[in-house]
């Protein structure tokens, strides 16, 4: 079993918070053009940039159907059965006179997905294509094994998603809201950021000595040691470009609009950079300063099934607030407390049952 990232836990737990600190600003009627921006660009961007990384971690080499449908068998437990579980419980806990049949729910909620746990259902058809792609690129490596190697087994993988995602865009494009197309065509592409850079860069090049044969300089062997000794130093830099683009974008341009191709294509600027700058940041923490956002790195799923659901209990959104009075702040505070310490009574008590842990957050 593949070591545990636990720099990843940590991005993923700040990710949470992030999201989590959306819903306080954003159910309760707080928008800030600058704050709402920077959060509402970064927040899903992030975790799926995490969730690639992640893939990208436990890549496997798949050549064959078989191991496709073992590795999909898991990934079902993991993401399918807690969306179509939450769906359920929501329809059966309704107050009395409002319950409604479940089974007609699930196939309700597969023509609108954002009804349900979205982000589990769009993880899964993420991650679906990427691997169907890696096992045709594998297939094809195999095939012609003296040919293609390295470099390109990559161009071969960077193509076959590229394909995929027109046909994903047309599928959007169609008018169909079945699995939700238009969150894949929105989302892939920083899973694919993050599945690369820890499949292909840092596994690959980064980190692998390679070895020269009969005495010669590899192309390859050269990048990884200019990577090896400049690459940190390179990446910081570009990390502060980032930082100050995405501030920029934040305050010059509304990333809530998205009318047409040049406001997308900021928003997709701003989210990429922005999603940079926590991962890397967040990533290289010192030990004692993410301790914390790793503990809560754990529990992602759980808290993003869970949060949102008490984030009304207090009555604040009807009361006006900004977010720069003490006033708002304190309603922040509030709500974000509620909702912590809400979903972790129950995450604590699901836990103590095997057979619901498993129905309600895949853990087996």
């Amino acid at each position: 079993m593949a070591k545990r990232d636990q720099h990843l836990d940590a991005v993923k737990g700040f990710a949470i918070l992030v999201v989590m600190l959306g819903h306080c600003i954003g159910r309760n009627h707080m928008n800030d053009p600058y704050i709402n921006d920077a959060i509402m660009a970064v927040q899903m961007p992030l975790f799926m940039m995490a969730s690639g990384y992640a893939g990208g971690m436990s890549r496997r080499e798949i050549l064959s159907g078989r191991e496709f449908l073992y590795v999909q068998k898991k990934r079902v437990i993991s993401y399918l059965l807690p969306f179509f579980s939450w769906v359920f419980v929501v329809s059966l806990f309704r107050p009395p006179g409002q319950m409604q049949n479940p089974f007609a729910e699930c196939v309700k909620v597969l023509f609108r997905i954002d009804s349900g746990l979205w982000f589990l259902m769009t993880l899964f058809l993420i991650q679906l294509i990427v691997m169907l792609t890696e096992l045709l690129a594998n297939r094809i490596v195999l095939r012609f094994q003296k040919r293609i190697r390295g470099f390109c087994h990559a161009v071969l993988f960077l193509v076959g998603i590229a394909v995929a995602y027109l046909l994903c865009v047309l599928w959007a494009r169609s008018g169909s809201t079945f699995l939700g197309p238009s969150f894949v065509v929105q989302y892939l592409p920083f899973y694919v950021t993050g599945y690369v850079v820890s499949a292909y860069v840092k596994s690959r090049l980064w980190e692998e000595t390679g070895n020269a044969s009969d005495g010669e300089d590899k192309p390859a062997e050269r990048v990884r040691k200019w990577l090896r000794e400049h690459g940190n130093r390179l990446v910081w830099c570009l990390w502060g470009v980032a930082l100050i683009g995405f501030l920029v974008l934040v305050i010059c341009f509304d990333l809530q609009s998205r009318e047409n191709m040049m406001q997308l294509l900021t928003v997709m600027c701003a989210s990429f950079m922005g999603s940079f700058v926590c991962f890397w940041g967040v990533y290289h923490l010192p030990i004692r300063h993410r301790y914390g956002l790793q503990f809560i790195g754990l529990f992602t799923l759980e808290i993003y099934a869970l949060h949102f659901r008490f984030v009304d209990m207090l009555g604040f959104k009807d009361l006006g607030l900004s977010v720069y009075s003490l006033q708002g702040l304190g309603a922040i505070v509030a709500t974000f407390l509620v909702m912590s310490i809400f979903s972790g009574i129950i995450i604590y008590f699901v836990k103590k049952i095997p057979i619901l842990d498993l129905l309600l957050f895949g853990r087996r």
